[in-house]
């Protein structure tokens, strides 16, 4: 499949310092299978994905809405050349001006690492939805034990707005789900 672009994005891709998120591409998808299917217990998937359950996603939810008004707008994320993960806006409301953020990385970076990564994520997505897209709102969800997570999330200006007390069970044990924001007013001048 050739490479296709957002038409609601300036660039198809951003840089700051060593990091990279580009555009989403048909050869990023295998890789990101299988790092979602190694990191179930802080996703909110159940089961693990198929081969053609992953290509048939990207068929109907990614490939065929990438005009002005996407619901899911992915990026991979490149450490230098080496594509390390995938996130971006999700679950986009362009009435509300409001998106999710989504990111998820190699399980093979310690905590400190995921959290550098983290924050430099944040720092180019913000780019994208603020200055490129004017969106009002970024918002994400947590599980409570992440906790390098959140501190980089909270390092990064977002709020917590509030907490799903024992709303999801992992390893057959309750935990709370945190969700956090951050807004145009948010940043800081």
């Amino acid at each position: 499949m050739d490479k296709k672009n957002y038409e609601c994005l300036s660039h198809d891709s951003y840089t700051y310092e060593e990091l990279t998120i580009k555009t989403i591409e048909p050869d990023f998808i295998e890789k990101i299978r299988r790092w979602r299917n190694a990191q179930l217990d802080i996703l909110r998937q159940n089961n693990k994905i198929t081969k053609e359950e992953q290509s048939t996603y990207y068929k109907k939810n990614i490939w065929s809405d990438m005009g002005k008004t996407p619901k899911n707008i992915l990026f991979g994320i490149f450490n230098k050349n080496t594509l390390i993960g995938y996130g971006g806006l999700v679950n986009i409301s362009w009435r509300d001006k409001r998106a999710e953020i989504s990111f998820l990385i190699d399980k093979t970076f310690s905590h400190y690492e995921h959290g550098e990564i983290l924050q430099k994520f944040i720092r180019l997505i913000k780019q994208v939805a603020f200055d490129g897209l004017k969106m009002n709102k970024l918002w994400t969800e947590t599980y409570d034990q992440r906790t390098y997570h959140i501190q980089s999330l909270e390092d990064s200006g977002f709020k917590v707005e509030g907490i799903l007390k024992e709303h999801y069970i992992i390893d057959n044990a309750y935990v709370d789900s945190l969700i956090h924001g951050f807004t145009q007013k948010d940043i800081k001048v």
